[in-house]
């Protein structure tokens, strides 16, 4: 089946569960995303000042967004399925790297934290797109996240081939991209709109014996 892998765990999450158990490939990747943010504060130590504030700032954006669409990801899809897991790994590889350019990302790290960011955000949605089957409510919602990662992937890369004061605009551009087209849909000519009642959210924690769970339609 291929919502199961062989040892036995479903790759969608299922909402009769009743609650949601965070996983150690979770948190080890909130952990990465803790380096990921101390060295972009470390940028920001090393260039004081309007610009460097600003330059933080789009960085510090750009790692939100990767943390939640990855959120996103796991909401869904069971991260113990071996597949997610992989996905989820390269993730944090991803993420190791960008960690390691950004203090230098508006430098001579450019390209490398760009490459790297891209890769992790259009990577995860491809492979959605790629592991759902043809007719599942979530793959239309998923081609439109993946052209909106693309959009937003040629505003790094090409913002990465300039100087830093270019470099910002580009790269605010492409955050703006992925933070504002949830706001309509993400939408796009041919694909059309994500609505509210095609999205199934679950919010829960269970954590030391207590937990909390409800889900939205």
């Amino acid at each position: 089946m291929i919502f199961q892998d062989k040892a036995g765990y479903s790759f969608l999450r299922r909402p009769e569960s009743g609650h949601v158990e965070v996983t150690t490939e979770e948190l080890f990747f909130d952990l990465i995303y803790v380096f990921l943010v101390t060295q972009i504060s470390h940028g920001l130590l090393h260039h004081l000042g309007e610009m460097g504030f600003l330059q933080t700032f789009v960085l510090w954006f750009a790692a939100w967004l990767g943390w939640q669409y990855t959120g996103w990801v796991t909401n869904w899809f069971d991260p113990r399925s071996a597949s997610l897991r992989c996905v989820l790994f390269a993730s944090m590889a991803l993420a190791l790297l960008c960690g390691a350019a950004a203090p230098e990302a508006f430098g001579a790290r450019g390209l490398s934290f760009a490459i790297c960011y891209t890769v992790m955000q259009a990577g995860r949605s491809a492979f959605v797109v790629c592991r759902l089957p043809r007719n599942h409510a979530l793959l239309p919602n998923y081609k439109r996240i993946l052209g909106w990662n693309l959009i937003s992937a040629a505003f790094w890369i090409a913002g990465a081939f300039y100087p830093s004061d270019l470099r910002l605009v580009f790269w605010s551009t492409a955050v703006l991209c992925e933070y504002v087209s949830p706001m309509f849909g993400f939408w796009l000519p041919f694909l059309g709109r994500s609505h509210t009642s095609d999205w199934t959210f679950r919010a829960a924690i269970s954590w030391s014996g207590v937990s909390f769970s409800s889900w939205w339609h």
